[in-house]
């Protein structure tokens, strides 16, 4: 029976094909009544799909872990298991959120929904209509769903369709309720009051290039009355204004509504690609993450060069290495940049942070002919992650690494892929999971492998494999080491410093003279091990060599300079 299924499955793919053919072969001769004929066809087939899809959601969901350890079992009916959602996005391809939701509603047809099957296979009513019925029943008795279950499938009078069939989405929602009133007085609310005490919530979204999408979801009363605000305050400036488009006068209301009166300091990591010099384009293109802190959060966003961050040397910018005068510091431009879950912002306003004097540095260094992120071969001790590999797993990860996750990496976990102490805290063993998935990393019949370049594979207890890549890819590469003799390195003391002294809490003071070069990976001052710098004595160097919160250079150096380390 299992062959029959999938030959069956296969027949309706190649019908499928067969049709987009026709029309697009032979479509200009087709008469318009007979292509609305095979639209309606092939839509029917695909609610039938959606059923089948469904129907299998259902059992797939119902497998479990055996807690014995010798397999797995089948649940009751209605039940899901764990992460079962997170498997059905795997395998159809889809986010975790939708998956989730086709989860349930697999089970409630095939409980107390079950009656609401036939008209999907049928190819009557799309999924759709039946979620809604599901959606508007999630918290009634079961006299109650019945109730509806009947009422819906009953025909619409002066139509020869039933209710699920004939009713537009609001009147079919409005009719659930109804029935499931005069069921239960005081279901709706209960319902109204549970909605407004546990969903009420404001997200962040990223919308079309260049914007986000901030919605909320507000008692009705509320939001009333924050919508009447919103236009008063557009049509004023839409007055004041001639030619300022509506919806550009909504946005503006909007935000000065939500910052009016009040002082908002907020802290955001970017990576910031930069050109410099007369090779500003694509293929000279570094990456300068900015951010600030020793903490997950991040920092301002900010240039990759260092414009005003306390510390700097006056007269000049370093960019990847760089010293670059102020005829140079003119040439150089940022491009634009992704906030993970949030959205895209233009170069130009990134440049325009990067010139305010709010803001705060840090860097990780790129390798120079690809681009990637490069760390220090050296793990760290201990468990913990210090906050400079924290950056590092961060900035190379962007998300969570869960295929279909979007949480952004400074809201999940680091999480040693193989367990400490025999996996090491490294960057090689650490990934950014959000709390659900590092969840999901333990249960027995996942699979999860990360290797050392950052590449995340996941392995669903059905089989299924997908892979999830870095934000910027990581290398892992020792740091190269050429020792000096002490007799032919020329001495150089630290100079004085004048005026008052200066914090920068992510960035040293550069050297006094850097010496002109072609342009290379930006770093923060480091040490190889045993080695000691102008700005580092050797009775400092950290034992043990370099860690991975001190990023290393690897490309070569230019020739006349002097060696990063």
């Amino acid at each position: 029976m299992f062959d029959d299924a999938m030959r069956f499955a296969e027949q309706a793919r190649l019908g499928f094909g067969a049709c987009a053919v026709t029309a697009e072969v032979v479509g200009g001769s087709i008469a318009t009544p007979d292509l609305a004929e095979m639209l309606v066809a092939v839509e029917r087939a695909r609610r039938a799909a959606d059923a089948a899809e469904l129907a299998l959601l259902a059992e797939l969901s119902r497998r479990e872990r055996d807690p014995s350890g010798t397999g797995e079992i089948r649940l009751p009916d209605g039940a899901t298991a764990d992460f079962c959602g997170d498997e059905a996005a795997m395998v159809l391809d889809c986010s975790i959120a939708v998956a989730d939701r086709r989860c349930r509603l697999a089970a409630r047809l095939s409980t107390d929904l079950a009656a609401l099957v036939a008209p999907l296979v049928r190819g009557e009513v799309p999924e759709r209509t039946v979620q809604l019925v599901a959606t508007e029943t999630r918290d009634a008795s079961p006299e109650g769903v019945a109730a509806v279950v009947t009422h819906v499938l009953a025909q619409k009078r002066g139509s020869e369709h039933s209710r699920l069939v004939a009713l537009e989405h609001r009147e079919l929602a409005r009719a659930c309720r109804r029935v499931l009133t005069s069921v239960d007085e005081g279901i709706l609310e209960r319902r109204a009051a549970q909605n407004r005490r546990d969903r009420t919530d404001v997200h962040l979204d990223p919308g079309p290039l260049g914007t986000s999408v901030v919605s909320a979801v507000l008692p009705t009363e509320l939001a009333v009355v924050v919508y009447a605000a919103v236009e008063d305050l557009a049509a004023r400036a839409v007055r004041d204004e001639p030619g300022l488009r509506l919806g550009a006068a909504r946005a503006q209301a909007f935000v000065d509504l939500a910052l009016r009166g009040v002082e908002v300091r907020t802290r955001l990591d970017l990576t910031v690609p930069v050109m410099t010099g007369g090779c500003a384009g694509p293929d000279r293109t570094a990456s300068a993450p900015t951010g600030g802190g020793e903490g997950g959060g991040g920092g301002e966003p900010a240039g990759s060069v260092r414009g005003a961050t306390p510390g700097m040397r006056p007269g000049g910018e370093d960019v990847r290495g760089v010293r670059l005068d102020s005829e140079d510091t003119r040439r150089v431009r940022l491009g634009g940049v992704e906030v993970p879950g949030a959205g895209w912002i233009p170069a130009e306003v990134v440049e325009a942070i990067r010139r305010s004097d709010d803001h705060e540095l840090a860097r990780v260094l790129l390798e120079a002919d690809e681009g990637h992120v490069v760390a220090s071969g050296q793990p760290q001790p201990g468990y913990v992650p210090r906050p400079g590999l924290r950056r590092l797993v961060q900035t190379r990860d962007g998300t969570c690494r869960m295929w279909g996750c979007t949480r952004p990496a400074v809201q999940c976990d680091l999480d040693h892929a193989q367990a400490w102490p025999l996996g090491p805290t490294s960057s090689r063993n650490l990934g950014s999971l959000c709390r659900r998935h590092h969840r999901l990393k333990q249960h027995p019949r996942w699979g999860y492998e990360l290797d050392a370049e950052g590449r995340a594979t996941w392995t669903a207890p059905g089989g299924t494999s997908r892979v999830t890549w870095p934000r910027t890819w990581a290398i892992e590469r020792p740091a190269p080491v050429r020792p000096v003799p002490e007799r032919s390195r020329p001495e150089r003391s630290r100079p004085e410093r004048s005026g008052p002294a200066r914090s920068g809490p992510l960035v040293s003071e550069p050297e006094p003279s850097a010496p002109e070069t072609s342009p290379g990976p930006v770093t923060r001052q480091t040490t190889a091990p045993g080695v000691s710098t102008p700005w580092t004595p050797a009775h400092e160097t950290p034992a043990g060599g370099r860690g991975d919160d001190e990023l290393v250079l690897v490309s070569p150096p230019v020739p006349g300079a002097d060696p990063p380390f």
